[in-house]
């Protein structure tokens, strides 16, 4: 059993995947024994060739699905095959750096909270434009209404938790959902969340971003569900 599993979906990052990796394996965490569980989430790139074309670690293993269902479907396809105590999830495109992992774990490690995620500062050159923050601080506002709770960045896609922690929430979001919904059944279930500053480096469309101001819409759908049930 491993001490932290890593899990990243991927889909259609043929560009970043390789780096990706690497990143997590060059990184230092604050546990002896970390995999990687990456799932090649039926992508139309080369993703799967490349991935196909290393040589990696035991510590990495790669699960490859047929039919893209969407991010959340493959994060949840990654924790079914998690083998760590913690599980945390980190996207694929390199938006976010793997080496602060460990400052997500530190204070779950130290028993200060039941799961942490990360908080964007969002400044000129990280930001991917005043709508994409603005839509942001929209869902945050509405989210810390719903569950009178007071989370500075529940978009953000940084988070770690118990392996059994996370596969009790049933989570149902295939697609971007998933990304409110797991903070959002974790503050339901009465598990306090702790917050820590990530960096951010918003990719432009041209290289890949996939949310849509439509994504937006099904994040605050997704935020009244669970409220609700």
């Amino acid at each position: 059993m491993a001490d932290l599993s890593v899990l990243m979906s991927a889909y259609n990052e043929e560009a970043t995947i390789t780096r990706a990796i690497e990143r997590v394996l060059e990184a230092r965490y604050p546990v002896d024994d970390v995999e990687l569980v990456v799932v090649e989430n039926g992508s139309t790139d080369r993703t799967r060739e490349v991935l196909a074309a290393s040589d990696w670690p035991e510590s990495v293993r790669i699960v490859h699905v047929e039919e893209n269902r969407g991010k959340g479907a493959g994060i949840r396809t990654a924790l079914e095959h998690a083998r760590g105590h913690w599980s945390a999830i980190l996207d694929a495109d390199l938006e976010y750096d793997p080496a602060e992992l460990r400052l997500l774990l530190e204070p779950l490690l130290e028993g200060k909270a039941d799961a942490a995620i990360g908080s964007r500062l969002f400044q000129s050159h990280s930001a991917y434009g005043f709508w994409y923050v603005a839509g942001g601080r929209a869902i945050n506002l509405m989210a810390n209404m719903l569950y009178n709770s007071w989370l500075s960045d529940i978009c953000n896609c940084y988070k770690v938790a118990e392996t059994e922690a996370l596969r009790s929430l049933d989570l149902s979001e295939d697609g971007f959902g998933i990304d409110v919904e797991i903070p959002a059944r974790l503050l339901r279930s009465g598990r306090k969340i702790y917050e820590v500053p990530v960096t951010y480096s918003a990719r432009s469309r041209e290289e890949g971003k996939k949310l849509t101001a439509a994504d937006g819409a099904r994040l605050l759908g997704t935020l009244v569900r669970c409220r609700l049930r």
